[in-house]
């Protein structure tokens, strides 16, 4: 494992997994060199202070490296930001993309990624009938340069969006009760200075490639979710954190995990 690229801890007396494959901001000397981007900006799209949510959870995997280095939540042909419109229109490089040697040695990281959660969820599945994992985001709902206190309309924008479409039909009612506790759980979390947590399925996010992948990987005995918390426990432009809005978070994750626990246990 390239262990300057991710933070794993397991515990697999439990069966529960947090990931965090954004939270990452470190990039490599070679990478800091041919980048157009400042730190700033890519923290804008990186996921700060998801790695602290997942270690709400025993096991846990948390990715040190930026996703502008490489995406360990995107399919292996796009893990690589080469042109702006893989990255939100910003001009990632100053001048060509990266040599080939360098692409080829950070999708390294992303194939050792997937072996290793390969790996990781093979050997609890020797312990629990049934495993969750819960892959964790942030999104901007600011976006307004010139006034930045502007949101975005929360019809569409759930305070927490939960991404279930990636998962098979016939496993649909299967794995219910895990969403029917995030749901139930994180709901009930206040907010402060907003309220109770407005918590949807599917609305803005679907669940991307690694949802995707251990969905298909593992069908019927794993479930993954992603979970996008929109960035109302930070300062999206500035990266400040608002202390007691993400404690609240954190009380409310570490809340729904004994209900996981015995939702998987009762399918």
């Amino acid at each position: 494992m390239p262990a300057e690229s991710w933070i794993m801890q397991i515990d697999e007396s439990s069966p529960l997994i947090a990931t965090a494959t954004h939270d990452g901001h470190d990039v490599s000397p070679e990478y800091s060199r041919l980048t157009g981007l400042t730190d700033s900006e890519r923290l804008m799209e990186e996921d700060p202070f998801t790695g602290g949510m997942a270690h709400m959870f025993a096991s846990h995997i948390v990715a040190r490296k930026s996703r502008f280095q490489v995406d360990l939540n995107r399919e292996r042909t796009r893990a690589v930001y080469l042109k702006p419109e893989d990255a939100w229109g910003l001009k990632v490089w100053k001048a060509d993309p990266p040599p080939e040697h360098l692409i080829n040695d950070w999708l390294g990281e992303h194939d050792s990624f997937y072996d290793q959660m390969t790996e990781v969820i093979g050997n609890m599945l020797n312990a629990h009938p049934y495993l969750f994992v819960l892959d964790l985001h942030s999104y901007r709902h600011r976006w307004d340069p010139f006034n930045r206190e502007v949101e975005e309309p929360q019809e569409l924008n759930p305070d927490i969006n939960l991404g279930m479409s990636n998962i098979a039909e016939k496993h649909g009612d299967l794995f219910e009760p895990i969403a029917g506790v995030l749901e139930r759980v994180l709901g009930c979390v206040e907010m402060p200075g907003r309220g109770m947590l407005d918590v949807r399925r599917d609305v803005r996010f679907k669940g991307a490639n690694f949802c995707r992948w251990v969905n298909a990987t593992f069908p019927g005995r794993v479930l993954c979710i992603a979970m996008e918390i929109k960035k109302i426990f930070m300062d999206e432009w500035t990266g400040e954190l608002h202390e007691e809005r993400y404690k609240a978070l954190l009380d409310g994750l570490l809340k729904a995990r004994q209900p996981l626990e015995r939702a998987l246990k009762s399918l």
